[in-house]
């Protein structure tokens, strides 16, 4: 790193909060549950627009209760990814120099476990 002149640096972060919505302005999407560094952001705010846009036509325009319904509805599923996210991010963007030292070793060692993985059921197929 000392010799490059090109190196980029990027945070992995995730903002949460308590409540999506204020007022007439809700939160929908990535902006609302963002889970998408793993993927399934595209497939979640499908699922947000068509959750809002029912809550918004079943509730005769009182906003507020639409916009309490759709987060209510749309947090259940949306916080267990959270959850998982949370794990997986600190395992595969680690703060500490240990928890680097980890990720890296278990990722020089995964090869060699696919590999006696792959081993294995050739020798159970044989039988």
């Amino acid at each position: 790193m000392k010799d490059a002149d090109d190196i980029y640096f990027d945070s992995v972060s995730q903002v949460t909060l308590d409540r999506w919505s204020t007022a007439r302005i809700t939160l929908v999407g990535d902006a609302a549950s963002s889970v998408s560094l793993f993927g399934g952001g595209s497939s979640l705010a499908i699922v947000a627009a068509f959750t809002f846009a029912g809550h918004l036509a079943g509730d005769a325009g009182d906003l507020a209760a639409a916009f309490r319904r759709y987060e209510a509805q749309h947090r259940r599923l949306v916080e267990p990814r959270h959850e998982n996210i949370r794990l997986a991010s600190t395992l595969l963007v680690p703060a500490t120099s240990h928890g680097i030292l980890l990720r890296n070793s278990a990722a020089n060692l995964w090869p060699l476990a696919a590999a006696i993985g792959l081993a294995r059921r050739l020798v159970s197929a044989r039988r």
